[in-house]
Formats: structure tokens, C-alpha cells, sequence
């Protein structure tokens, strides 16, 4: 059993709460602080080696006084380690001013990068000063090679590996949930139809527009097909957008847009679906791809670098250039060669099962935190990097008050 004590800060996803379920049950005794409560946190309670704070619950809990409250928790609580999932915002920030090493650092991807899109000043404030500050995190964490090559032109102190994390690969679901029919009268989708699902957040990186623009040009082609979309994480006016694209292209009857679903729910949405399509402009490696993977669902993505380190063109995945022209050509394809439709989604679950098998990969983190506790040395930041970051924190906690459509940049 371990000995070491170790604080995680996360952000209210179920995967952190996956990543933290190896730590427990070797031993280490662990804090989790979350902002919120959230069902999948239950999945912790059963250890009792781990403790979860909850911010909300400690006064006072206006949202300006978190970061404040954050370090403090973290400084009364003295561990041996911090791990910081994503690298960016209060999280990190928190991490670097608790002064508490080694720090481990997990990387999602949008926190160093988020090329192509248009973002509010305060989110390129955040990128420098994680930026400014990550080279001095004792281990960091890559979900893919793609992140790690950035970070490593950061000019890195510490170590770093890339670690997919990916899922687990005991499966009773694909066992369990056979008859795809079922499942859908069970969701109200129609029986016969051919379902593609976009499950990815709702805004201009994630190019919803042309994926609905794709979808019409396939319609045009007397497919009978639907359309799933999950309103995740969306922008207000993005959504608008979106909805006035449906109706002027008249596919309201066969556009679903539902609201965000917990995993177990999704899971049979990823079962019943012919296609997932993934149409990001710059991204890391969502769990969502691995998850719809394991299920056998044939996969649909825009051609990003870090998606080819698991699943190849033509035979475990479509790739296709984002646009509206390349999604409904794609996506023709896919609906007349079922029996390539069909190949691929096998494929893409071996190469899930082969390369993103979540036993290994935690096996492996465990390996090199216990490395990194292990040493003695801890990497110090210089006082002038921290007085810089103090001056872009500053100026980040000022833009961030001034509305998102003011002052943004395209990156």
C-alpha cells in the first residue's frame, strides 16, 4: 500500500473520476476537490483512503473568492503531490501558487492549444500563462504525441510521456445491448432510419454548421437518415445559428437535437448509431471517440494529426476536411458500402482494445508518479516568471468581466 498523499484538482468530468479510481485502490491516500457535486463522485465514496472536498461548500462560495479558497485548501492540506487535470484556468493556477511539489500535470489539449478558432482575450491570457508556468511541472501527461511535441517546444524542466488514458476494455455493454431496434424505440429514434451522431460541444471549433450542411446535402440524395445532435457545452448565439440552418434547409423532421447525456445513456446512443462524426478544428483526444469505438460505431473525423496515432484512413476511421462538401461525399460512402461501414468500426474498436486499453495506461502513470515522488529534486520556478504571472492573471481576471463579444481574437 502507498503512503503518499495526494491532491488532485479536477474539473466535473467522469473520466477524472476514472483516472483517480487506480490511484485509490493502490493506496495512496488522495483529496479530491471539485468545484461541484456530481453523481459519477459517488464512484469514490466506497474507498476510504479518499476524501472529496467540495469548494461550493466552503464560505464563502462566490465564484470570485475560488481561487483564493482553492489555494488555501490546498496549502491546509499539505500533500505529498498535486495532480492538476487540465492545465489551464483556476486549476492551474491554483496548483502553481499552492507551492506545493512535485506538481503532475495532465494534459487535455485545448489548455496549450486551440488553433483555428476565434476566442475571447481572457482564453489567450489563460494559454500564456499556462504556458509561461507549465515547463516547470515536474510530470506531465500527454494524451497524445501531437500535445506532447507542443509542450515539449515549451522548453519542458520536468518529464513527460504521452498517456492516451483511452477506456476500459471489459466490456458487458456490446454483451448486453444487442438488439439495436430495441434500443432505439427505446430512445424514440426511428427503427429503419440510418443515425449519424455528433456528440461533440456546440460551438464554431467544433463545426456543427457543417456537419447540418453535410447531413442536407446527403438528404438531397433521398437517404433516409437522421441526424443526432448533443446539445453539449453549446454557445447561446452558435445555437441560434444553428437552428436557423435547420429550418432553412428544411430538415427539422430529421434533425434530433437532445440535451447532454450521462455515460450510461450515451453509451446506447454510440451502440445505435450508424456513424459518429467529429468535425473539430484543433482538439486532443476526446473520450468519446475511444467510448463510440468500443461499441464498433464506424467513425467520421476531421483529419487531425493526434486522431491518426490511433485510427488509420480508410481502415479503422473516415477522415474528411471539414467541410460541408467532403462530410456529405463521406458520408454517402459510409451509408452505400455497409460492409466498409461496417469493417471499419471493427477495426476501430481493435485499434482501441490495442492501443487505449485504460488498465495499461494507469498501470503506467502509477509507475512514473511513484518515480516522481520518489525524487528528491523539485523543479523551482524563477521569481520573475511568477511575477509575470501575477500580471497576466491580473489581466485575465479584468477581460474576463468584459463581454465575450468584444474583444476576441482569431488564433
Amino acid at each position: 500500500m502507498q503512503s503518499y498523499h495526494i491532491c488532485i484538482i479536477g474539473i466535473e468530468t467522469p473520466h477524472i473520476v476514472d483516472r483517480t479510481v487506480p490511484l485509490a485502490e493502490a493506496g495512496f491516500k488522495i483529496s479530491f476537490i471539485v468545484n461541484n457535486y456530481y453523481s459519477y463522485v459517488e464512484k469514490l465514496k466506497s474507498y476510504q483512503n479518499v476524501e472529496i472536498i467540495l469548494l461550493k461548500e466552503i464560505k464563502p462560495s462566490r465564484k470570485r473568492f475560488r481561487l483564493p479558497i482553492l489555494i488555501k485548501t490546498i496549502k491546509q492540506l499539505h500533500p505529498d503531490a498535486l495532480i492538476v487535470h487540465f492545465c489551464a484556468y483556476s486549476s492551474f493556477h491554483a496548483a502553481i501558487y499552492s507551492g506545493i511539489k512535485p506538481t503532475i500535470g495532465i494534459l487535455m489539449g485545448s489548455d496549450i492549444n486551440v488553433q483555428g478558432t476565434t476566442i475571447p482575450l481572457y482564453v489567450r491570457l489563460e494559454l500564456l500563462f499556462t504556458r509561461l508556468l507549465l515547463p516547470y511541472v515536474e510530470f506531465i501527461a500527454c494524451k497524445t504525441n501531437q500535445i506532447k511535441d507542443k509542450v515539449i517546444n515549451l522548453r519542458i524542466k520536468g518529464k513527460i510521456m504521452t498517456i492516451p488514458w483511452g477506456v476500459k476494455i471489459v466490456d458487458d455493454f456490446n454483451r448486453n445491448f444487442t438488439d439495436v431496434a430495441k434500443i432505439r424505440i427505446s430512445l424514440g429514434l426511428p427503427e429503419n432510419a440510418w443515425i449519424v451522431l455528433s456528440p461533440r460541444a456546440m460551438s464554431e471549433k467544433e463545426r456543427i454548421l457543417e456537419i447540418i450542411e453535410g447531413f442536407a446535402k446527403l438528404k438531397q440524395k433521398k437517404v433516409n437518415a437522421v441526424l443526432i445532435i448533443i446539445k453539449f457545452r453549446f454557445s447561446k448565439n452558435y445555437y441560434h445559428k444553428l437552428l436557423k440552418c435547420i429550418k432553412r434547409l428544411s430538415i427539422s423532421d430529421s434533425v434530433f437535437l437532445i440535451p447532454t447525456l450521462a455515460r450510461d445513456k450515451l453509451n446506447l446512443y454510440y451502440k445505435t448509431c450508424d456513424v459518429l462524426i467529429s468535425n473539430l478544428i484543433h482538439d486532443g483526444m476526446p473520450q468519446t471517440i475511444f467510448e463510440a469505438a468500443l461499441r464498433g460505431t464506424t467513425l467520421l473525423l476531421s483529419d487531425l494529426p493526434q486522431y491518426r496515432e490511433y485510427f488509420e484512413d480508410g481502415k479503422s476511421a473516415f477522415y474528411c476536411d471539414g467541410s460541408a462538401e467532403d462530410i456529405s461525399k463521406k458520408l454517402l460512402q459510409l451509408y452505400e458500402n455497409n460492409i466498409l461501414a461496417q469493417k471499419l468500426g471493427k477495426n476501430a474498436k481493435s485499434s482501441v482494445i490495442e492501443k487505449a486499453n485504460f488498465d495499461k495506461w494507469a498501470d503506467t502513470f502509477i509507475n512514473e508518479l511513484n518515480t516522481t515522488l520518489s525524487e528528491e529534486e523539485r523543479i523551482i520556478i524563477p521569481s520573475y516568471k511568477l511575477i509575470l504571472s501575477k500580471i497576466i492573471l491580473f489581466l485575465i481576471i479584468v477581460f474576463r468581466k468584459i463581454p465575450l463579444n468584444k474583444i476576441c481574437i482569431k488564433q
